[in-house]
């Protein structure tokens, strides 16, 4: 039961992530991208949080959800910039084949996701 009621919170939670535009719900996925299982760890804030690159040109990706809704790809769109400061809306972490935790977090200007150790948070 508990498992269940994760599931339907997580899938809610991207199906809002759909609708806003900030992930795809599509069958194909592309030869680049990666994927990564979903876990119950995601999060929308109430006020936007600051970030900035720590690193030359980070990737920004797209997110693609499969139609199991358990899993989700990343595919690379474009970079951000060095030196500018961007403001996240959304988190979420992601597990890939082995076991590994990833953090994304979604970029309000580039309309994407960025993994969240090449993010430092405040103004840069």
């Amino acid at each position: 039961m508990k498992k269940s009621l994760v599931a339907i919170f997580i899938t809610a939670t991207l199906v809002s992530s759909i609708a806003a535009g900030e992930v795809r719900h599509d069958t194909t996925v592309n030869a680049s991208s990666k994927t990564y299982h979903l876990t119950n760890h995601s999060q929308t804030f109430k006020n936007e949080k600051t970030y900035h690159p720590n690193q030359a040109n980070p990737k920004v990706y797209r997110a693609t959800l499969h139609d199991d809704g358990e899993m989700v790809s990343y595919t690379p769109k474009t970079t951000l910039n060095v030196g500018e400061t961007y403001h996240v809306l959304r988190k979420t972490a992601v597990k890939d084949h082995s076991k590994k935790i990833a953090t994304f977090l979604y970029i309000a200007e580039k309309a994407g996701w960025v993994k969240s150790n090449q993010l430092d948070e405040g103004i840069g």
